[in-house]
């Protein structure tokens, strides 16, 4: 915790949530899967990633789809789809045409569904439902029909495949609904960010500023104590001044990304198009690209060659990029 300072880390407390994580609980022990849905910042991820580390490490599968990872057909998956054609998988042996056709699309997704459910995989934990591309909502929902549950959030009045929509209509998954945070709950929030008790006066501005968003509670107390607008007096953030203009959450988003150094830039930009990758992937791909390969965190230099296959598999997984006409599902195109 910085003196001074409200911190704004992505751990941020989650309270008044119980209601909707013991309704999630509920779902899950009777078989079936979640999908949390609200508006942009209000703690949908947060959810899934607390239920998902609820269930255990074993036979989980943690997802993220991007708007540039739809690009590609498959894209969520292009992580289990690489390991797939590293480790010769039957069904490209067995079509060695171009994977972007429907029948190649549909023998790849039947071919990860066999290796996933084959590897143990129980529980599939997925960030942003709603831009999946339609293949890989049309594997998910396979999947979902198979008996692995799913546990996804999903932007309120965002379109999304209709294989997502599946997903609850066929009785797959529960939809759990997230509104914004109470009062109550809100004040609870900014405490547990800035780290100390925090004054009636300023927890009701940025409530009545932000409505109970906690993404931009949390971002607009962290520009208030910036601007001096709230200051630390006797162990309590107290509002001295007006609050500050209020980010959105694609401002706070923007202005995160901003401030990032070419080298992290060029990793985020890897893993938006290529979903989760292992630490030693990722690096490689950013040494291809003539980067050092490492982060502020540490990453280590991978070696040319590791680099090269790497890229490799990811430009066969990119021969993907044309559309297809229709959706397709391990079954066959639909």
């Amino acid at each position: 915790m910085l003196r001074g300072s409200a911190s704004t880390s992505p751990a941020r407390p989650l309270v008044g949530r119980e209601d909707l994580l013991g309704r999630a609980r509920a779902a899950l022990a009777g078989g079936g899967g979640v999908l949390f849905r609200g508006a942009p910042g209000v703690g949908t991820t947060r959810l899934v990633q607390e239920l998902a580390a609820e269930t255990g490490a074993d036979g989980l599968l943690e997802l993220r789809a991007t708007a540039s990872g739809a690009v590609v057909p498959l894209g969520v998956f292009l992580r289990p789809l690489g390991e797939a054609l590293e480790a010769g998988a039957d069904a490209v042996a067995r079509h060695p045409g171009d994977p972007a056709s429907p029948t190649g699309l549909v023998l790849l997704a039947a071919e990860l569904r066999m290796r996933l459910t084959a590897s143990g995989v129980r529980v599939v934990a997925l960030d942003d439902a709603h831009l999946l591309d339609g293949p890989s909502a049309a594997l998910l929902l396979d999947l979902a029909a198979s008996g692995v549950r799913v546990l996804a959030s999903l932007a309120e009045g965002a379109p999304a495949p209709d294989a997502v929509e599946a997903l609850w209509r066929d009785g797959h998954c529960a939809v759990v609904a997230v509104p914004p945070l109470d009062e109550p709950a809100s004040l609870a929030l900014l405490a547990g960010v800035a780290g100390a008790a925090v004054d009636h006066g300023l927890g009701r501005a940025l409530y009545s500023k932000c409505g109970g968003n906690p993404r931009l509670l949390a971002a607009s107390l962290d520009a208030a104590t910036r601007a001096g607008a709230a200051v630390l007096r006797s162990g309590m953030w107290v509002l001295v001044a007006p609050l500050p203009p209020l980010a959105s959450v694609d401002d706070d988003t923007r202005r995160r990304v901003e401030a990032l150094d070419a080298e992290a830039r060029r990793a985020l930009d890897v893993v938006a198009v290529a979903g989760g990758l292992r630490l030693e992937r990722a690096a490689a791909l950013v040494a291809a690209g003539g980067s050092s390969g490492r982060s502020a965190q540490g990453w280590s230099r991978s070696s040319r060659d590791r680099a090269a296959r790497s890229c490799e598999r990811r430009r066969r997984c990119s021969r993907t990029r044309r559309s297809t006409a229709s959706p397709c599902s391990p079954g066959g195109a639909s």
